[in-house]
C-alpha cells in the first residue's frame, strides 16, 4: 500500500505549478499603467476643486434642492467664503457647549413642577 502512495506522488507533483502572475497579466498591467501615464501627461493637471466634488456628490445622493449649479457653484467667491466662515463659527460654538456638560451645579431644592405652574405677571 505504501509503495502505491509513494509512486503517485511524483505524478501529482508534475500537476502542481507555482501560483503567481502569469506573463499575460504582467503585460496587461504594465500596458495599463503606461497608457494611464501617457493620458495623464497629455491631459495635464486638472483642477476639479472641492466645490465640484461636493456638488456632484450631492446630486448623486439625491439630496433635495441640490443641483449641480446650486451647491458650491462659486466656491472662491467672497459670499461663499463668508457663508463658510459663519458656518464654521456656529459649529465651534456648538462644540464649546458640549464642554459645559457636567460643569453646572444645580440647586437640589429647586422644584421644577412648582415653577412650571407658577403664574407669571
Amino acid at each position: 500500500m505504501e509503495a502505491a502512495a509513494t509512486q503517485a506522488t511524483p505524478a501529482r507533483a508534475e500537476l502542481v505549478r507555482a501560483r503567481g502572475l502569469t506573463p499575460l497579466w504582467v503585460c496587461v498591467a504594465v500596458a495599463f499603467l503606461l497608457c494611464s501615464l501617457v493620458i495623464g501627461v497629455i491631459a495635464g493637471p486638472v483642477d476639479i476643486g472641492v466645490g465640484g466634488i461636493v456638488s456632484t456628490l450631492a446630486v448623486h445622493l439625491h439630496i433635495p434642492g441640490a443641483t449641480s449649479s446650486s451647491l458650491c457653484a462659486d466656491s472662491g467667491s467672497p459670499e461663499a467664503v463668508s457663508a463658510a466662515l459663519v458656518e464654521y463659527v456656529k459649529r465651534r460654538k456648538q462644540l464649546r457647549i458640549l464642554d459645559a456638560f457636567g460643569t453646572v451645579d444645580f440647586d437640589p431644592k429647586y422644584d421644577y413642577k412648582t415653577e412650571r405652574n407658577r403664574k407669571r405677571p
